[in-house]
């Protein structure tokens, strides 16, 4: 009988389908370690997939949701055109817009029919990059155009395309007056955005009037044609302000703080903080279980593979006899243990899958919504495959380099 070439590829492969075959031969033991593989990954992966879906839906509410990235000023400041312009430029703001006081920035507001209900409204600023209206609505570029709150569509009736019309009083010498705006709906914002009645205008219409209540005459409006119009440096008493991401919140917090007159805001910064630091406890105990998880998995994992070694050592005191290296022949239970660990890890990943689904289906079911509360992204789910193949290949190539050191006679009678 002619002797294999040692270490050649076509040995290899011959070693390769002699292991396929052995393991195909003995279904019953094959499928004992592939299902014990499998109970044992599969716990891990819906732990991790928990961990992962909870704090990474917490994470994008907060991300998303861009309240929580707002700056509120607390009274009245003085702020200049040049202000505005320096802290725009800033990195950690995202986006800053002045704001009138809150007196000359509530209007009434009508359908266009002559007998449509009126509704007092708050206006709120906007511009180009509007966080609050992405997603939702164009934000206003004029002062003919707004964006209106849920509630507010609901009370007139109204929708985007319909016409309104915005009046405007004030008390000047004793005697009121009234101006009114004719305003184009361009948009509906959800009460997840503003919950309030209100509505979203450019920053031109709300300094025009507040220049009007301040009794001021605004040409461009065409009110009180017969007022001065107001000429000087104009300063506005806040803001809405919007950092970039959520860590930069607390930097422009202590900006306005610190670097600032003293100006008292309100942040999301301390839900932001609690948070983060949920996280870092949940990861904390999640790295204590699934080390002892792991480490039981590995040693479990580790003795099988090196069991099946031993029980293979008959067999591969044969091959040694027959002329096969050693070298070569430490590839037969790597070979075996590399498919059962695949086997093994991609049941444990279908099971996840399934369970995931099961659990992401319950709590839909419960809130609504498919909120994704136990899930992993494909690079975690590769990650535990090459992971577990790496595992069984090295328990089985420690367990083989031993076996084969024996003479292949002594092996033979050891059995």
């Amino acid at each position: 009988m002619s002797q294999p070439v040692a270490g050649s590829g076509a040995t290899i492969m011959q070693i390769a389908r002699l292991a396929t075959r052995d393991l195909l031969h003995q279904k019953l033991a094959s499928l004992v370690m592939v299902f014990g593989l499998a109970a044992v990954l599969t716990p891990l992966l819906v732990l991790f997939g928990l961990k992962f879906g909870v704090i990474d839906n917490l994470v994008r509410e907060l991300v998303e949701n861009p309240h929580n990235r707002e700056i509120r000023l607390i009274g009245h400041g003085r702020f200049d055109q040049a202000w505005f312009e320096k802290m725009q430029a800033r990195k950690e703001v995202s986006f800053v817009i002045p704001r009138t006081r809150g007196a000359a920035a509530t209007v009434d507001l009508r359908s266009g029919m002559a007998d449509g209900e009126r509704v007092s409204v708050e206006l709120i600023p906007s511009a180009t990059g509007d966080p609050l209206l992405y997603r939702h609505a164009q934000p206003p570029t004029d002062n003919k155009s707004i964006v209106i709150s849920a509630r507010t569509a609901q009370m007139l009736k109204a929708k985007a395309g319909d016409s309104l019309k915005a009046s405007v009083r004030r008390k000047r010498d004793g005697q009121w007056s009234r101006e009114q705006a004719p305003l184009k709906v361009i948009g509906v914002v959800p009460d997840s955005v503003f919950a309030r009645k209100g509505g979203f205008v450019s920053p031109a219409l709300l300094a025009a009037i507040e220049d009007y209540r301040d009794g001021y005459g605004v040409p461009e409006m065409g009110w009180s044609k017969g007022d001065d119009a107001f000429t000087g440096i104009r300063y506005f008493s806040g803001f809405r302000l919007y950092a970039s991401n959520l860590d930069d919140v607390p930097v422009v917090r202590d900006l306005l703080i610190d670097g600032g007159k003293g100006y008292e805001v309100v942040t999301k910064a301390k839900a932001i903080e609690e948070v983060k630091l949920f996280d870092r406890y949940l990861t904390s105990t999640y790295l204590m279980i699934a080390l002892i998880g792991v480490a039981g998995y590995l040693l479990s994992f580790g003795a099988s593979m090196w069991v099946n070694v031993e029980r293979k050592r008959r067999e591969l005191s044969v091959l040694q006899l027959l002329g096969f290296k050693s070298s070569v022949i430490m590839f037969f239970p790597i070979v075996q243990s590399a498919l059962i660990a695949l086997c093994g890890a991609g049941l444990a990943i279908a099971l996840f899958w399934m369970i995931s689904m099961l659990i992401n289906g319950y709590f839909a079911q419960a809130t609504g919504q498919f909120a994704g509360l136990c899930r992993l992204l494909p690079s975690h789910l590769i990650i535990s495959l090459l992971a577990t193949i790496v595992c069984a290949v090295l328990s089985a190539a420690l367990a083989a380099y031993r076996t084969t050191r024996i003479e292949p006679s002594k092996g033979l009678r050891e059995l």
